[in-house]
């Protein structure tokens, strides 16, 4: 997975729907209009730029724990 994917996956946890495929094409603008018009009611009010770093550090997160999950998986699968 890339990190892109880790943001779209991310931002469900922000937003009434998931940032579109492809969304890391589009100008800044247009992805600040999709966060600003998908907020869930507890950002009503934030700035998409605030929102942006959650959604960024959750992803980083996601990532993490997936980078660990794979990792473990290949110690449980080597020959003893």
């Amino acid at each position: 997975m890339k990190n892109i994917d880790f943001v779209q996956i991310a931002s469900r946890e922000y937003l009434t729907d998931q940032l579109p495929s492809g969304w890391e094409q589009l100008p800044d603008k247009e992805v600040d209009a999709f966060i600003s018009a998908h907020l869930i009611a507890t950002f009503d009010y934030w700035e998409p730029e605030g929102l942006w770093e959650l959604i960024t550090n959750h992803a980083t997160s996601l990532e993490s724990m997936y980078a660990l999950g794979r990792s473990d998986e290949r110690t449980l699968n080597q020959p003893r």
